[in-house]
């Protein structure tokens, strides 16, 4: 699999340099934090949805993924001859196509209703509520080039769960929210309501909000200029993810992640303006990435890290 729970980063670094960044991070970041009852609702939104019409749009989806080159083919070609792109447009590629965003989130934002399935090109038939949101992903990944009709059509079931006035993720059974504060960098039209930070996050979640308010005084660019010795960062953050799967915090260092990845692309907006090909100067968001991942992750693992693995990460605060 190109993209996993277990190395979040490639993930949300992709997603950050998209031009739908703005909106892909919010409802990624979402997707791994729904509760049973955002996982009934969009299950439900889905079985009234009509099979042929969601059909043909991932159909259009799957045409357009197999029109557009991912940072392997780019770099492939290259070693056979072609003009190697400019760095902001190599930054710009990503490693995986919308098939590979759909397979995770079919396989890893459960447990889902049973009762109902539905078919994803080659990725064979899914509980019909994770094929809605992933469908929703999907559409998004494949835009700007996905007409809109066929980005509505696939967004449909999660926008009638997500909408203004719609049981929100998190919610208790009189519709109320919980009694945790909305989660950072998820709000807007593309979240199901205010999902329990705590919930996500567990007892860690004092730690990586204190780490998502430290990004959020940074500096894109003082960030982009943190180094590592060779591997180190690639060594820590591979503990840190062995660690939380031995700890059961995958699915907590996928929302820090994308927390984080949010906070960049907000600031680097900020900072450089947002036009119609996604944040301005990708290379600077990338290389900032790996300063604000090491940062949230480090934060979310400090309690169980191997010290070496933890001193590394923490070489993320001299970007603050």
């Amino acid at each position: 699999m190109v993209y996993t729970l277990s190395s979040p980063t490639a993930l949300a670094v992709d997603a950050a340099c998209h031009p739908h960044a703005r909106e892909l991070l919010p409802l990624l970041r979402t997707a791994f934090a729904l509760d049973d009852a955002a996982r009934v609702a969009l299950t439900a939104a889905a079985a009234e949805q009509p099979v042929e019409e969601r059909a043909v749009a991932w159909g259009v989806v799957e045409l357009l993924g197999a029109g557009q080159g991912t940072t392997f083919d780019v770099l492939r070609a290259a070693g056979e001859g072609a003009p190697l792109p400019a760095p902001p447009v190599l930054a710009r590629t990503r490693l995986g196509a919308a098939r590979d965003v759909a397979r995770l989130l079919l396989l890893e934002t459960g447990p889902w209703p049973t009762g109902v399935t539905a078919a994803v090109p080659g990725l064979g038939r899914h509980p019909a509520g994770a094929v809605a949101l992933a469908a929703a992903a999907v559409g998004r990944w494949a835009g700007p080039d996905l007409p809109d009709e066929h980005a509505t059509t696939l967004a449909a079931p999660w926008q009638a769960v997500t909408r203004p006035g719609a049981a929100p993720a998190g919610a208790s059974d009189d519709g109320t929210p919980g009694d945790a504060a909305p989660v950072d960098g998820a709000a807007g039209e593309e979240t199901a309501g205010p999902v329990r930070v705590d919930r996500v996050l567990g007892e860690r979640a004092p730690a990586v909000h204190d780490a998502l308010d430290a990004l959020r005084g940074a500096r894109v660019t003082d960030l982009a200029r943190i180094g590592w010795p060779a591997n180190a960062w690639v060594r820590a953050m591979h503990e840190a993810a062995w660690t939380a799967f031995a700890r059961g915090r995958l699915h907590a260092q996928v929302v820090a992640v994308l927390d984080a990845t949010t906070v960049v692309v907000d600031r680097a907006a900020a900072d450089a303006g947002h036009g119609p090909d996604g944040t301005a100067d990708p290379v600077t968001v990338r290389s900032a990435l790996r300063t604000a991942h090491a940062l949230v992750v480090g934060a979310l693992m400090a309690d169980a890290l191997d010290p070496d693995a933890r001193d590394c990460l923490r070489l993320a605060d001299a970007g603050l």
